[in-house]
């Protein structure tokens, strides 16, 4: 204890001067209050500079140690600390539904490779025994597409589909291993592949490209459905299982390698000059006489993307017009609902929806057996409209029960078809709008026929929106021409729908 009050008897100012000054170390604050250094005399000894060295070494060490034991460090005793933890980002997302028909929703995140891209949703169209100049309702199909993502599409496109297949159920590809040839599971590549074409194998986010190398077997030719594809020799770069897409991106170039490839149905006849060996037609000439349109009516405005009626450009300034009311010329295949038609009227009850666009001024045919009656449309109807006005008109007519389930013909709409046979066709679609040159950006529609182009608008498909499109497809019957080479003939095609953050 008599040593810790020494220590702190030095740590004070007088103790230190007094242990300099040669008065030692002192018990309390009244023996240190007494001291005063003494008046240095001439007969003093002298202090050894050894001593005085000593003496402050031994000064600074008590200091120290008195830091060190009595006030825990040399830091300050005021601290402030804040901290922003458990911070967080997380990605949005980009998907989307097809739906057609108002059937089940196919969703682009679904697909067999797991890569946001499915092309395998539903078919628009399963048309049998189609004859020219005829429209069945089976012929128009509705899309709704949405984006389901949690974030907006900034572009929205429309292309003709690429010409693809998928890996056979044994046709897998190794990692490491050679790859020669390629097996298609059938029916085969969905249109032409010729030899120095470019092929593309992906599956879950990984790709590898190919290059044709020799002919390419099909079921019976090399025109569509190729089961087979030879390929210039590399090691696979992954593990590609069955099911994997193949993709020909050479494809969509000419009348000769599009997307739409034609077969024939049967084999008992040869008026379409092919032999009786042979199941698809060489130039697909179905693919190249059927007429196809594209039709939006999204929130009551509509415009006219593909088809009669439509003069979209793929510059970088699209046309903001086309006809006057943004609507494809399009046929209709409907019947009179409702409670028919009587009297005098001015609209004919359609409860079903037309399957085309009508026209102002377009003749609506009302046929039932041999009683037909023609009818002017007073104002434009779009497709979906459950009833077509018509100029006030008598019914004359003897139509039974009011002419319920009479057929209804928009003969100006066929009219202009016929004589339009060979601009529109599902083959100048895919030619003209494929992937790498020609997609259709579907810009927002400001009003009936008119687009917005701005750069402002805020996405072309926000979240959780939706558009809605209606395709048909119509074989035209051009006056004067021999249309046999087109019997006994399916053609297969496909549509892409696209969209980017």
């Amino acid at each position: 204890m008599r040593q810790l009050k020494k220590l702190l008897l030095v740590l004070t100012p007088m103790g230190a001067a007094a242990l300099f000054g040669g008065g030692g170390t002192h018990d309390s604050f009244a023996e240190l209050a007494n001291w005063t250094p003494a008046t240095k005399s001439e007969d003093a000894a002298p202090q050894s500079s050894f001593r005085n060295a000593k003496r402050v070494l031994i000064a600074a060490m008590l200091i120290g140690v008195a830091g060190y034991v009595g006030f825990g460090g040399t830091f300050a005793n005021f601290q402030a600390e804040t901290g922003n933890n458990g911070n967080s980002i997380s990605s949005g997302t980009l998907t989307m539904s097809n739906t057609v028909n108002g059937g089940t929703a196919c969703f682009s995140y679904n697909a067999v490779s797991a890569d946001n891209v499915n092309g395998g949703c539903n078919a628009p169209f399963a048309i049998t025994n189609v004859a020219p100049g005829t429209w069945q309702t089976t012929q128009v199909a509705k899309i709704v597409v949405q984006n389901t993502g949690s974030i907006d599409a900034a572009k929205l496109y429309l292309y003709a589909s690429e010409i693809s297949g998928k890996l056979s159920a044994t046709g897998g590809l190794t990692q490491g291993s050679p790859v020669s040839s390629l097996s298609i599971a059938s029916p085969g590549m969905e249109g032409t592949v010729a030899n120095g074409d470019s092929i593309t194998v992906s599956y879950n986010g990984k790709s590898q490209n190919f290059v044709v190398n020799g002919t390419v077997t099909a079921a019976a030719n090399s025109n569509g459905g190729a089961t087979t594809i030879p390929v210039t020799t590399q090691n696979a770069n992954f593990t590609y299982p069955a099911g994997s897409t193949v993709t020909d991106t050479s494809g969509n170039t000419a009348t000769t390698n599009t997307d739409c490839f034609d077969t024939r149905t049967s084999t008992n006849f040869n008026f379409n000059s092919i032999s009786a060996s042979t199941t698809q037609q060489a130039y697909n000439p179905f693919c190249g006489a059927v007429l196809m349109w594209v039709q939006e009516l999204t929130g009551g405005k509509t415009y006219c993307w593909f088809g009669k009626g439509s003069t979209y450009s793929t510059g970088s300034t699209p046309s903001l017009t086309e006809d006057s009311n943004g609507r494809c010329v399009a046929p209709i295949a409907n019947v009179v609902g409702g409670s028919g038609i009587s009297g005098t009227i001015t609209s004919i009850p359609v409860p079903a929806g037309l399957t085309g666009n009508v026209s102002s001024g377009d003749s609506i045919v009302v046929a039932q057996g041999s009683t037909t009656q023609t009818f002017t449309a007073s104002a434009a109807a779009p497709v979906g409209s459950t009833a077509i006005p018509v100029n006030s008109l008598a019914v004359s007519g003897s139509f039974t029960g009011n002419a319920v389930g009479a057929t209804l013909t928009d003969t100006t709409a066929t009219g202009l078809l016929d004589s339009n046979a060979t601009t529109d066709t599902i083959t100048n679609f895919d030619t003209g709008h494929h992937q790498s040159a020609g997609r259709v950006e579907l810009y927002p529609i400001a009003s009936n026929g008119q687009l917005d182009t701005a750069a402002t608008h805020a996405s072309e498909l926000a979240n959780s929106g939706t558009r809605t499109f209606y395709v048909g497809v119509y074989l035209p019957k051009p006056g004067g021409q021999n249309q046999n080479g087109l019997q006994g003939l399916a053609s297969t095609f496909g549509l892409t729908w696209h969209m980017d953050q």
